[in-house]
């Protein structure tokens, strides 16, 4: 389970985005309930963070982190994930002779 004080690559053990890789950025609520191009009232503000879904859980990015569009995803939905080991095994799956002369595990 990946914890507030992570970050990097995460892979979503459970719910919608089961399956994916994303980037997790941080926890703070700046997803889709509180838009950057305005300022907030005290009021509006804590009025949001009273109601944001956000507040708790991990803001991830699929695709281009910051560009792309941010999910805020429990943290127990998460776990870190080892890039390098996914590209490990891609290069394995793709090219299995050359990774057994190399010494690699091959499946």
């Amino acid at each position: 389970m990946v914890s507030a004080e992570d970050g990097g690559f995460v892979l979503v053990i459970k719910g919608e985005h089961k399956g994916k890789i994303g980037y997790f950025d941080d926890d703070e609520p700046n997803c889709k309930c509180f838009k950057e191009d305005r300022e907030y009232t005290d009021d509006e503000y804590y009025e949001i963070e009273e109601n944001c879904k956000c507040i708790g859980n991990a803001v991830v990015y699929f695709g281009t982190p910051f560009l792309s569009e941010p999910f805020c995803i429990p943290y127990d939905h998460l776990d870190l994930a080892d890039v390098e080991h996914f590209e490990t095994r891609k290069f394995i799956k793709e090219n299995p002779e050359l990774a057994e002369s190399l010494g690699m595990c091959v499946p």
